[in-house]
């Protein structure tokens, strides 16, 4: 029994292999850099892509290709600013839209009164002609 309950050393266990350290690198993607990011890690200087197009040169920034010089640079320009007026006038819009909604809700409010003031005055007023005595409907 005794040679049962011994080790063996050469029938060790296959299925359970010693357990591989952990590497501590950082990511190898440089997918989400920016340009200085990458000039620190790669050494190089990367400028956006540009191509040229018939006579219009377009850059690649931010994910969207932008006309720099050419046909469309000027029409390109244009449409940003229009945009950015597009987006100040409707946000002027929503602001007189919450202004007149506020002005709506003060106008009922006062005339709600006003029209209940006068219902106490008509009654007050029929009150005095009867000489204090309530009608009996």
């Amino acid at each position: 029994m005794d040679i049962l309950r011994t080790k063996i050393p050469f029938f060790g266990n296959k299925f359970s292999p010693k357990k591989i350290p952990s590497r501590r690198t950082q990511s190898l993607s440089n997918l989400n850099l920016d340009s200085t990011q990458m000039k620190q890690e790669f050494g190089i200087d990367c400028v956006p892509a540009k191509i040229n197009l018939g006579g219009s040169e377009l850059a690649f920034e931010e994910g969207q290709w932008i006309p720099v010089n050419g046909f469309g640079a000027a029409s390109h320009q244009e449409m940003m600013i229009l945009r950015k007026e597009n987006e100040q006038l409707q946000n002027e819009n929503n602001f007189l839209r919450l202004k007149v909604e506020s002005l709506l809700d003060m106008l009922t409010e006062i005339s709600i009164t006003a029209d209940l003031q006068n219902n106490e005055m008509s009654q007050l007023k029929s009150l005095v002609k009867t000489g204090g005595r309530k009608h009996r409907d």
